[in-house]
């Protein structure tokens, strides 16, 4: 699915400096085919993966933005804002907000 997060450019979603070379899922580990399910990517440039995979912080803040853009896509298919939350939890198995 094409990424709900960010709409998609030859450049780097972070930076935009570089091309974008990877795909970084918002939320890892055992929910990264959900990630690519609901369109939970970033396109971004080596470094800046790198970079955001060495940083707790980037990433708590990657699965944060994450559920938001979940969040508010289903919000906008019609869901209330209790029910997207509660989608989010089961698709993803918890909250990062």
């Amino acid at each position: 699915m094409e990424s709900i997060i960010t709409k998609p450019t030859e450049y780097c979603d972070i930076c935009g400096k570089r091309k974008a070379t990877d795909t970084h899922h918002a939320i890892e580990g055992s929910n990264r085919m959900a990630s690519d399910r609901h369109g939970l990517t970033l396109h971004i440039c080596r470094e800046c993966h790198t970079e955001l995979h060495h940083s707790a912080v980037s990433e708590s803040l990657s699965q944060m933005i994450g559920q938001l853009a979940f969040e508010k896509h289903e919000i906008e298919e019609g869901r209330d804002a209790n029910s997207a939350r509660n989608y989010f939890r089961n698709a993803f198995g918890r909250s990062y907000i």
